[in-house]
């Protein structure tokens, strides 16, 4: 009985880190990889050296209070490319997500 139990759980050869990042899909890294790159485009606008993920070595990490103020100001003031639309609600939630999901890697 004990040797049923032990062929049930295959062993562990990567770590679950590698596991999850081989879950992701493409399209999901690609375009969390591109609204982090805005969200650091506005900060540099915003004259904000220091960004979501990193430690700063001048002003140290953003604080929460911070951070919520930018990505308030971000998530309100960003427009579409072409056009200079504003974006669905649904497309700002997603930009929201993938802050988070950069944030959970970090």
């Amino acid at each position: 009985m004990a040797s049923n139990q032990t062929n049930r759980f295959q062993s562990l050869e990567s770590s679950i880190e590698e596991f999850t990042d081989g879950q992701e899909n493409e399209n999901t890294k690609k375009k969390t990889k591109e609204y982090v790159a805005l969200l650091h485009e506005f900060l540099v606008l915003k004259r904000e050296t220091r960004q979501m993920d990193e430690q700063d070595e001048t002003n140290g990490r953003m604080t929460p209070q911070a951070l919520n103020k930018f990505l308030s100001e971000f998530l309100i003031t960003v427009r579409k490319k072409e056009h200079n639309e504003e974006y669905k609600p649904n497309s700002l939630r997603t930009f929201f997500a993938s802050f988070q999901r950069h944030s959970k890697k970090k």
